[in-house]
C-alpha cells in the first residue's frame, strides 16, 4: 500500500472540481473575520469588493462583478459544462490574487480584519498544484502586489538567468493572460528584436547562421518589429491570416528568438573550451603514438 504521502495529491485530478473547490474558499467560506460592532465573518472576494477601489490591480473597473465580467470568469460561466483550460486558468489566477489582496488588507488593518494565514497560504499552494497539472507556475511580482500565472518553459529560464536586462519581457509574454492579445505580444516581442539584433552577429558567425537568418525573417515578416510604427506592413504570407493563427506565428517567432539567446553560452565560452579540449586530447594521443 503506498504511503498517504504519496497519493495526497490529486489522486483524480478533475479541473471543474477543483474550479469549484476554490470558488467556494473565496466566495462562498466565511473565512475573515470583522472586529468592529461585532460583525459577522465575510467571504473573501467581499472584502476585496470592499476595498475594490484602492486595489491596484482594479484598472478601469470598479467592482468585483465587473472584473469577472471583463475576464469571463462569471460563476454563471463558470458553471457551464463546455470551458476552456485557458478560462480556469484566468479564474485561478483571479483568485490567487483575491486571496493575496486580503492577505495585504489584513495586514495593514489587523484592528479591523483578521484571517488564519496558513488558510491563504493553502488557497495559493493549491492553486499552484492545480496549475503545475496544466504546465503553468505561480509567481509573484517583485513588490509582491501581483500574482500571475505563467506557461513553464525551462529552457526561457535558462535564458533569463544569463540575460536579466530582458526577464520581465520574457515572463510577460509567458503570462497566461496574454493569450489573444496580438498587440501586447507584438510590443514584446519587438522589445526582443532589438536584443536578438544585438547578439545577431555572433550567430552569424557560427553554424547558427540559419537559425538567426529564419529568426530575422519571422521578426522582420510577421510585423512584430514593426508595432512600434504602428505601421500596416506585414508580408504578404502574414496580412491576411486570422488572429489566432498570427499568434501561433508570433509564438514561433519568440520560440527561435529564445533559442538563439539558449546557444550564446556554447558559443562565447563552451565552444571554444571544447577546442581547446580537443586539442589537447589530439596532442596527448599523438605524444602516445
Amino acid at each position: 500500500m503506498r504511503k498517504i504521502s504519496e497519493q495526497n495529491i490529486f489522486p483524480r485530478f478533475d479541473l471543474p472540481a477543483e474550479y469549484r473547490k476554490i470558488e467556494q474558499l473565496i466566495s462562498g467560506k466565511k473565512v475573515v473575520d470583522c472586529h468592529y460592532h461585532f460583525a459577522a465573518p465575510i467571504t473573501i472576494e467581499k472584502l476585496v469588493n470592499e476595498y475594490f477601489l484602492d486595489w491596484e490591480l482594479r484598472g478601469t473597473m470598479f467592482s468585483v462583478r465587473e472584473m469577472r465580467e471583463a475576464f469571463g470568469i462569471e460563476k454563471t460561466l463558470m458553471e457551464s459544462s463546455d470551458v476552456p483550460t485557458g478560462v480556469y486558468l484566468d479564474f485561478f489566477q483571479y483568485a490567487a490574487n483575491c486571496a493575496n489582496y486580503v492577505w495585504q488588507i489584513t495586514r495593514k488593518k489587523p484592528l479591523h480584519y483578521s484571517v488564519d494565514d496558513n488558510f491563504m497560504v493553502a488557497i495559493i499552494q493549491h492553486i499552484s498544484a492545480i496549475a503545475d497539472r496544466l504546465n503553468v507556475k505561480v509567481e509573484f511580482s517583485e513588490d509582491g502586489v501581483e500574482v500571475y500565472l505563467i506557461y513553464r518553459d525551462d529552457v526561457a529560464d535558462i535564458v533569463v538567468e544569463h540575460h536579466p536586462d530582458i526577464s520581465h519581457k520574457i515572463t510577460e509574454y509567458r503570462r497566461i493572460d496574454n493569450h489573444g492579445n496580438l498587440e501586447r505580444k507584438g510590443e514584446i516581442l519587438c522589445t526582443l528584436y532589438k536584443k536578438f539584433e544585438s547578439v545577431r552577429d555572433d550567430l552569424n558567425k557560427t553554424e547558427f547562421k540559419a537559425l538567426a537568418d529564419d529568426t530575422g525573417l519571422l521578426f522582420n515578416n510577421t510585423s512584430i518589429r514593426h508595432w512600434e510604427e504602428k505601421t500596416k506592413f506585414a508580408a504578404v504570407t502574414f496580412s491576411n491570416m486570422p488572429p489566432d493563427e498570427l499568434e501561433i506565428w508570433y509564438g514561433k517567432t519568440y520560440e527561435l528568438f529564445i533559442a538563439c539567446m539558449a546557444v550564446l553560452p556554447y558559443i562565447k565560452s563552451m565552444k571554444g573550451e571544447i577546442a581547446e579540449l580537443k586539442q589537447l586530447a589530439e596532442q596527448d594521443m599523438g605524444k602516445e603514438q
